[in-house]
């Protein structure tokens, strides 16, 4: 891959630079819309070029992933392919070249999509870039340069100069490619917007551009959600929306092609494909808003990655990621900088504001603590100037007028002015060439691409870790690491490809290149609530067949189910039976920060104990336990609840005795052997059980996996990891040689979520202490998998 900053695009030039006029051909005569591939009108009279805007049910659904992979599989076809973003909110950039020669700045993910499209990045891909500085007012970045501040409060009237300016890009964009890929922002249902909306609707109603909206069916209720965005819309919007994507698929398919066929029959829209979970695909993405999914999976030196709340451009660390001899980790506190080898303090769009919130959290002490004992830390922008002496904003370009104190580690000063710089430059240090990009206001003194004092190193240039021979010397010299041999773009091209051979193999890709090329087809108007309707559109034609109702029939009154839930099997249970009409309450403990929210609805917190759970019940006809088989406050509680309710308890099985495991009836009894058997115990019993652990323990060096952070504080010796299953094989393997773990100690949880920590221990021949179930109250009938749960419900609903 070619640097930005050579005019080059691996083999293919646009055909002019942005801004050139573009002439539009006189309207044919007639009343009716041309939608032939030879380019039909648009409503303001200019051709219709190819074109299809993805959107989205929520933000974070999928738009940048399916839009990346549609570039690179249409360019691949021969195509000359232009991503488009007509804003962008962000803090996430990269820089190229203007029409004009001059730098600008775009969102790094438009860029990425460039790269995927195997063009040039331009501004026009991304005119308005908005770039967050409170939570009320954002930075304007228009057609790659800054163009002062935009707020909630005139935020109407601020953003109409911004439309003009972002159609205009695209009708340019749209003149010199073959086709335009654009991308949505947020959702096109947001209706409160809609009046001055130019990104989704907005835009497809200039450009005629057809529509699809991808739904992340791992948040649940993808199906509403698809309804109900197209439900929403005004008609001549929903005359664009022509189909959907689903995105996050993980399951039988084969479960889900009824609920499809349904959507496709509600709705008269095609879906063109379900995409499968990844979790290994992401790429430069362009927020902060799951940054612990870029966890690497290497193993070896730990580096410890400030998690800023302004943090920017964090995608400076992907390439340590791809480290084989790295393991990358975001911290937050003190505690997480404990173990690193490595800090890294990354850019950040408010760096007086992030070195206060550093300090609040005794996190400023840490890191001088950690270069005291000799230890590296680098600083990418914002960061390196807080490594410094003095940061200094007089004219309160960030925010208000403010002065302070660096850490002190390098001697340089910051001062910030309003001139924004941006650059692409090039360079050598630590006896390797270098090149990267700049994105700051603040100017450092002395101005250097590397400065370093003893193990402190920082750089204003973000992307240099990019660069193979930089980083393979900056490792060695850091760490003693070898050179890995890894090549970050290679590595890039290869996630690009591996992206659309995924859509290639579950999207109708040539029914996407056809729909953008000839427009939506005739389609009807959904009204909330009811069936699809035919209408007439301009044209002269009506838009479907109201298709054929369904004769109603007797259908046996619906089951209200209470399900207590929080396991996978009470997610999949959910989704069947709202499938199957049956009227579900999900209930949840509420004892997870961010848990995966099931279908259908939801219940947050507790009963407040066998009392309220019985006075709960006289809305519901049936329960169905399927809480974690060591929950046993709550399955208690409903068996002793439920004396005039049916009740099922739905109880995945245990995992399968292996002759070599240690089974203990009690979490002491586990600490105990732990104790005997091991120095460094991996434990993986949850949270509110590991203060049962400490007396026995306190001393051990152990590594504790736990989803959410414990109110415990644990032993100095203990290491916390946060996340959250399902595992793979390989990343167990690698966890467990990196702790150099010697005993395991888990649940019988059984399931295969966390089953591959157990095969990973069964192949590095570490002992496993396993904590029996206890038993379960007396006569409540159990099941244990989830069909059978759904043939006592549905026999409930039969019998009623």
């Amino acid at each position: 891959m070619r640097a930005a900053d050579d005019g080059r695009d691996g083999g293919r030039t646009a055909p002019q630079a942005w801004g050139g006029d573009r002439v539009a051909p006189e309207a044919p005569g007639g009343g009716g819309r041309d939608r032939a591939a030879a380019g039909p009108e648009t409503p303001g009279g200019t051709a219709r070029g190819a074109g299809l805007l993805v959107a989205g049910t929520t933000s974070d659904a999928g738009k940048s992933v399916v839009t990346t992979a549609l570039c690179r599989a249409f360019a691949r076809r021969g195509l000359r392919v232009a991503p488009y973003k007509a804003q962008n909110m962000s803090n996430n950039s990269m820089v190229c070249r203007g029409p004009d020669g001059r730098m600008a700045e775009i969102g790094r993910a438009q860029w990425v999509q460039a790269v995927a499209a195997r063009a040039t990045p331009e501004p026009a891909m991304n005119p308005v870039l908005l770039k967050p500085g409170t939570d009320r007012r954002s930075h304007v970045v228009l057609l790659g340069h800054p163009a002062g501040d935009v707020s909630s409060a005139n935020w109407e009237e601020g953003r109409r100069h911004l439309a003009e300016a972002a159609h205009g890009a695209f009708d340019d964009l749209a003149g010199r490619y073959d086709l335009v890929v654009a991308e949505g922002a947020g959702s096109p249902a947001e209706i409160n917007l809609r009046a001055g909306d130019y990104v989704n609707m907005g835009l497809a109603r200039h450009a005629d551009l057809p529509v699809v909206v991808v739904g992340d069916i791992d948040r649940g209720g993808v199906f509403a959600a698809l309804y109900g965005t197209v439900g929403l819309l005004e008609p001549a919007d929903q005359e664009l929306v022509a189909g959907f994507v689903i995105n996050k698929f993980r399951g039988d398919p084969g479960l889900l092609k009824p609920g499809l066929a349904d959507l496709e029959r509600l709705t008269g829209r095609s879906v063109y494909g379900t995409l499968p979970w990844d979790a290994g695909l992401w790429l430069d993405s362009e927020d902060a808003l799951d940054l612990e999914g870029r966890r690497s999976p290497g193993t070896g030196r730990r580096v410890a990655v400030v998690r800023l709340p302004r943090i920017s451009n964090f995608t400076d660390v992907d390439a340590l990621g791809l480290e084989p001899g790295l393991d990358v980790v975001f911290a937050s506190g003190p505690r997480d900088l404990a173990d690193a080898d490595l800090v890294v303090l990354p850019g950040t769009r408010s760096t007086l504001a992030d070195l206060a919130w550093l300090r609040s959290r005794g996190l400023d002490r840490a890191i001088v603590e950690h270069a005291r004992r000799g230890r590296p830390v680098l600083g990418i922008c914002g960061g390196f100037q807080m490594l410094g002496r003095t940061i200094a904003d007089p004219d309160g370009v960030e925010a208000a007028p403010a002065t302070a104190d660096g850490l002190g580690l390098l001697d340089v000063r910051t001062d910030f002015t309003a001139e924004k710089t941006l650059r692409l430059p090039t360079g050598t240090a630590l006896g390797a060439p270098a090149h990267g990009y700049e994105i700051h206001h603040g100017r450092v003194t002395p101005e250097e691409f590397l400065v370093r004092e003893g193990r402190v190193f920082g750089t204003m240039w973000h992307g240099s870790l990019e660069g193979d021979a930089f980083r393979a010397a900056f490792l060695a010299e850091t760490l003693g690491l070898e050179p890995s041999g890894t090549r970050f773009a290679d590595a890039r091209e290869r996630r690009l490809d591996l992206l659309a051979d995924l859509v290639e193999e579950h999207l109708d890709v040539d029914a996407l290149l056809t729909l953008a090329r000839e427009g939506p087809p005739p389609l009807p108007l959904l009204a909330p609530g009811g069936p699809p309707v035919a209408h007439h559109r301009s044209g002269g034609r009506f838009a479907a067949e109201e298709p054929p109702q369904r004769t109603p029939s007797a259908q046996p009154s619906s089951v209200r189910l209470l399900l207590l839930g929080g396991t996978s099997e009470a997610r999949e249970l959910a989704a069947l039976l709202v499938e199957s009409g049956v009227d579900v309450t999900t209930s949840l403990a509420g004892r997870v920060a961010r848990p995966r929210l099931p279908v259908g609805k939801i219940r947050i917190g507790g009963f407040g104990g066998v009392p309220g759970l019985r006075a709960a019940l006289a809305d519901y006809d049936a329960v169905v336990d399927a809480t974690h088989p060591f929950a046993l406050g709550m399955t208690a509680n409903a068996a002793a609840a439920c004396t005039d309710v049916p009740l099922l308890r739905l109880e995945r099985p245990g995992w399968d005795p292996d002759p070599a495991w240690h089974y203990v009836d009690t979490h002491e009894e586990a600490a105990a052997a732990a104790a005997s058997l091991g120095d460094r115990p991996f434990l993986t019993v949850g949270r509110q059980e590991l203060a049962r652990f400490v007396p026995a323990l306190d001393r051990h060096e152990a590594l504790v996996r736990v989803v959410d952070v414990p109110d415990l504080a644990p032993p100095d010796a203990w290491r916390l990891v946060t996340s959250r299953g399902p595992y793979a094989l390989d990343g167990e393997l690698g966890l467990l040689r990196e702790h150099r773990a010697d005993v395991l100690v888990t649940k019988d949880s059984g399931g295969t979520y966390t089953w591959p920590k157990m095969a990973a221990a069964r192949r590095l021949d570490i002992p496993v202490i396993v904590v029996r179930r206890p038993p379960g109250p007396e006569g409540v009938p159990t099941v244990h998998d989830v069909r059978s749960a759904l043939d006592w419900v549905t026999g409930l609903r039969a019998r009623r």
